[in-house]
């Protein structure tokens, strides 16, 4: 009865009432106000959550938040598609069961130049090189045109095409002394029966004799030449 009550027709209806949701219970500071968000607009077909179709009215919706950039830098959690906070919500005239559920972390840093540090950095090539030999985590992963509410099974990765490497920043769930620069690598991924795949794969950006934190921990995969 929460989820059908009403419908969210529009992106922005959802963006607006999830900011008034979080700015209610005291947790939108001012990095998330100047920082880029997606929405999702989605339905409920046999208790699963999925994508509308084209012309469908939305039932639920998924707004998910980002940092502000840093020095020009993307920030990015531990799921690249995924801000904190990630809010999954209704349109239900209720506010106390408009949120269905809410992921969210979210920890202060100081930007002041007296807080600033700076350290080498690998060149896209060592990073690739290191990818290579089965160094970084791959943090995303889904079939391309596949829904990215359904869970992909388990996979054979038989080469992958480097598409875009982007330098930024990875805010852990886990709260550590500085935000830590990473490379990002947006890939093509190809796998058995001619199918495609989106894979992105994170590697930290600072030399390894620097290292001191370690790397975002999720799932490894191995890779082939690029």
């Amino acid at each position: 009865d929460s989820i059908t009550s009403g419908a969210i027709k529009s992106e922005s209806q959802a963006e607006n009432l999830a900011i008034g949701l979080l700015k209610q219970s005291g947790i939108f500071p001012p990095d998330l106000n100047q920082g880029k968000r997606t929405v999702a607009l989605l339905k409920l077909v046999g208790g699963e959550i999925r994508q509308i179709d084209k012309n469908e009215e939305a039932s639920l919706a998924r707004v998910d938040f980002f940092r502000q950039d840093v020095d020009k830098l993307s920030v990015y959690t531990s799921n690249p598609k995924k801000g904190s906070p990630s809010i999954l919500l209704t349109s239900n005239s209720d506010s106390k069961k408009q949120i269905l559920s809410l992921e969210y972390s979210f920890w202060n840093y100081d930007f002041t130049s007296q807080h600033l540090a700076e350290y080498p950095l690998k060149s896209s090539d060592e990073a690739w090189m290191e990818i290579q030999s089965g160094g970084g985590a791959m943090v995303y992963f889904n079939l391309v045109g596949l829904d990215p509410n359904i869970p992909y099974t388990s996979t054979t990765i038989l080469k992958i095409r480097v598409k875009k490497v982007i330098l930024g920043y990875y805010d852990s769930k886990e709260q550590q002394p500085y935000l830590e620069p990473i490379y990002v690598f947006e890939c093509e991924a190809f796998l058995e029966g001619d199918k495609k795949g989106e894979l992105t794969i994170y590697l930290p950006a600072i030399t390894n004799d620097w290292l001191t934190t370690p790397e975002p921990t999720t799932e490894t995969t191995e890779t082939s030449s690029q």
